[in-house]
């Protein structure tokens, strides 16, 4: 039986997307019978019940959560503090302390975390696999910092014993750029809880569910409104920009056609997307779109809701274009009015491209995931 230990130096739970992905991921392997420990921060007053609960899953006796002490105040208005140290030394302390298994695997997404443990990979001899979500280095304007990301990253993805990339687009661009054996790569795309295909419809608004960072596109979407006349749009998700983007509706006269939900758990999404029309993929051309696999777009898919996407190449992998969805040219918001519209009035081309979408979706669910993940992990070579 092989024993998944996955080091998270973050404190759950959170409801942004990669601790939904996480989680879940976890559960679903452990739901294939595999043993997966989740180690972890936690936070204050909750408890494990509490944090199955706050992701809307149900006990698992194959998936144990422990819990490792973390430092850290991001949100705290004062004083704000991340430092690792203290999970990576309690960590050292865990795998030392704990019963050696020859089939244990340390399956890894944080790239410091990443770097810090193949110091020692030899002394611990437990194999080590790297998911790739994005480029680090192409994320920051500042040059000393991009060398030393880089060189961080060098160091990972050629030293893992094997890595998951979310997309063929993350894919080559590791194999052009950090010379990686491409039979070292596997891509495993994002996925989404069979939960979301029950979704019932009562389409009200056109919608976008998600965070709110500038290359996500929602600046385009709120402008794309100025040319869809007699619809609203509901935009939910939270963050520094919300204040600011309730602004650029407000001057572009669109306050009483766009609502802002705010921040909702994840497990309320559902509700949200049962009353949407359309929903929206409106990332630009950004070098951190070039990479993405958002959840939305798969639980969009699994809601049987008509799409309307970016036209990028990551989303090409999983999109067709006209088939299960309608693309448009990025940070164009005049081409993303014409193809919302172009759904709105017709119904055959609305109802087809949900319908695609679901079966599409039915691809990509979590059981599927761990299923792909778990053929990977038994051709790895353990001591």
């Amino acid at each position: 039986m092989i024993e998944i230990i996955y080091p998270v130096p973050e404190v759950f739970p959170d409801n942004r997307a990669r601790f939904i992905q996480i989680i879940n991921t976890c559960y679903a392997l452990a739901q294939q019978g595999l043993n997966v420990n989740l180690v972890t921060g936690i936070r204050k007053k909750y408890s494990i019940e509490d944090l199955y609960k706050f992701y809307g899953l149900k006990t698992c006796e194959t998936l144990k959560i422990t819990k490792l002490p973390i430092l850290r105040r991001e949100k705290a208005k004062y004083f704000k503090i991340s430092l690792n140290d203290l999970f990576y030394f309690s960590f050292l302390v865990f795998l030392l302390t704990k019963q050696k298994k020859h089939n244990s695997i340390i399956f890894l997404r944080h790239l410091k975390l990443a770097n810090f443990l193949l110091r020692l990979k030899k002394f611990f001899k437990i194999p080590m696999i790297f998911e790739a979500h994005e480029i680090f280095h192409l994320s920051t304007l500042n040059r000393k910092k991009q060398k030393t990301l880089k060189k961080i990253e060098t160091n990972v993805y050629k030293n893992m014993n094997a890595l998951i990339s979310l997309s063929y687009e993350l894919k080559e661009f590791l194999i052009n750029n950090f010379d990686i054996d491409k039979e070292q790569i596997f891509v495993v795309p994002d996925a989404v809880k069979k939960e979301w295909f029950l979704i019932e419809k009562k389409p009200l608004y056109i919608c976008y569910t998600g965070s709110l960072y500038k290359w996500k596109g929602v600046d385009v979407l709120i402008s794309a409104m100025k040319y869809i006349p007699n619809e609203k749009l509901l935009i939910v998700g939270g963050g520094e920009r919300l204040e600011e983007l309730k602004e650029l509706a407000m001057k572009n006269h669109l306050s009483d056609r766009i609502i802002f939900a705010g921040e909702v758990p994840h497990t309320l999404i559902p509700e949200y997307l049962s009353k949407a029309k359309i929903a929206v993929l409106p990332n630009t051309a950004y070098e951190t779109s070039k990479f993405s696999s958002p959840l939305k777009l798969f639980e969009y898919m699994a809601a049987g809701i008509p799409i309307v996407a970016s036209d990028l190449p990551v989303f090409r992998e999983i999109l067709q274009n006209q088939k299960n969805a309608l693309f448009f040219e990025p940070g164009n918001s005049q081409a993303l009015a014409n193809a919302i519209k172009q759904i709105l009035t017709s119904d055959e081309l609305a109802q087809k491209l949900s319908e695609n979408a679901k079966k599409t979706a039915e691809k990509y669910t979590y059981e599927k995931r761990a299923e792909k993940i778990y053929t990977i992990l038994k051709k790895l070579k353990y001591d």
